[in-house]
């Protein structure tokens, strides 16, 4: 049986009712009987070890050429003189800040 609306023919209702799918019947359950899955506890603990170097700036640095400054005019978060800088390899790295602004810089291995 199909039904005309001005010049539109609609849908066959019989053929969509033969086509239908039916759900079957949900059934809804208390939250709080689902079990949480195990907590997972890691066997190490990773500690990061940070170094930050500082170094107080007494006159202006002409940058026109590129600078190297020595070691020791660097301190430590006590105060203490450095006599190197100390790098993780493989998995360390190294941010440069200047007036509290982080520096860019190239990749190097």
């Amino acid at each position: 049986m199909i039904k005309k609306l001005g010049s539109q023919n609609l849908i066959d209702n019989s053929y969509c009712a033969i086509n239908r799918f039916f759900w079957p019947p949900m059934k809804a359950i208390d939250i709080c009987s689902i079990q949480p899955p195990p907590v997972i506890i890691p066997e190490g603990t990773i500690i990061p070890i940070i170094n930050r170097y500082f170094y107080i700036v007494t006159e202006n640095i002409d940058l026109t050429n590129g600078v190297t400054l020595p070691t020791h005019l660097f301190s430590d978060d006590n105060g203490n003189p450095v006599t190197e800088f100390t790098l993780f390899n493989p998995n360390g790295y190294v941010n440069l800040y200047i007036n509290a602004v982080m520096q860019e810089g190239a990749h190097t291995r």
